[in-house]
């Protein structure tokens, strides 16, 4: 359960990420509204270059609202349901083991008190079935391990993935507008 917990909080701290975006986009978006496109102000006029400006800033905002969708609804979800459903796998494969030592540990006892063909044959009965849930359970392990490995580089790579869309979106936007913002 400690191997998935790691992923959980990832997921959580990726969703957090995706949440501070969402809300700096609502930011951008309230002020391009104050600012210019629903403005109060009556004496502010506003000229091609500034509104173009405002539009740009607008278009930042969708794009980020875009990024933090991507972080919350692609990466972390992903994440928190393929770790959740291993986690179920493993706690499964557990609960297998415990019932086959408790079975084991029956026959055992029953074989030490009676000592004869039949409680051999539950004993190895019992010991074959213990054996096969030690081994399903190290196999979950493994199967959950090298689902982290590669669940985690794939949301590294994902989650810089979105990123670099992100930037590369808002290089085009502000080189578009690099002659209005010459001073």
């Amino acid at each position: 359960e400690t191997r998935v917990v790691n992923q959980m909080d990832i997921a959580s701290l990726v969703t957090h990420l995706g949440d501070a975006n969402r809300i700096a986009a609502s930011k951008e978006t309230a002020l391009v509204r104050r600012w210019g496109k629903e403005s109060s102000c009556v004496d502010v006029i506003f000229d091609d270059e500034t509104r173009r400006a405002l539009d740009a800033l607008d278009a930042l905002a969708v794009e980020r609202a875009g990024l933090a969708d991507g972080l919350t609804g692609t990466v972390a979800t992903g994440l928190r349901v393929k770790a959740e459903e291993e986690l179920a796998e493993v706690r499964r494969a557990r609960r297998g083991l415990d019932a086959a030592k408790r079975a084991y540990d029956a026959a055992r006892a029953r074989q030490t008190r009676e000592n004869n063909v039949k409680a051999d044959a539950l004993l190895k009965e019992t010991k074959e079935e213990f054996e096969r849930a030690r081994m399903g359970l190290m196999i979950a392990l493994q199967r959950a391990q090298m689902g982290k490995y590669v669940r985690m580089k794939r949301c590294a790579r994902t989650l810089m993935a979105m990123h670099v869309e992100y930037f590369k979106r808002g290089l085009e936007l502000l080189e578009r507008l690099a002659p209005t913002l010459a001073v």
